[in-house]
């Protein structure tokens, strides 16, 4: 597949702590039932916690706002959306292979 094209957030958007964040990005196909993908949140700075992977077989996904920093404290953080494969080899492992190239990567900040 081709990488995930993303929609939103914009790059460098800076949103309210009280606001949830909706990411978005455009199908690349149809996934057969052992593809999903991934959208992975990686902290920047200031008052950041790690936030979960996300796998999913839909184009968006909504982050509450609980993830969000302290009042009067701020966070960035990157994003971007992958394709994996899941398989399982003849002893029965499961097995992650990359089923596309990872998109270009976004930032925001929540404040």
């Amino acid at each position: 597949y081709l990488e995930p094209r993303l929609i939103g957030p914009d790059d460098g958007v800076h949103v309210s702590r009280e606001a949830e964040l909706l990411f978005r990005w455009i199908s690349v196909d149809v996934l057969q039932p052992n593809e999903w993908y991934v959208l992975l949140l990686y902290p920047e700075s200031g008052a950041t916690q790690p936030l979960p992977s996300v796998w999913t077989k839909a184009t968006s996904y909504r982050l509450g706002s609980e993830y969000a920093p302290a009042a009067g404290q701020r966070a960035t953080y990157a994003w971007q959306v992958s394709l994996a494969r899941v398989k399982t080899d003849e002893n029965g492992k499961m097995i992650i292979e990359a089923a596309s190239p990872a998109s270009p990567v976004r930032r925001f900040t929540w404040e």
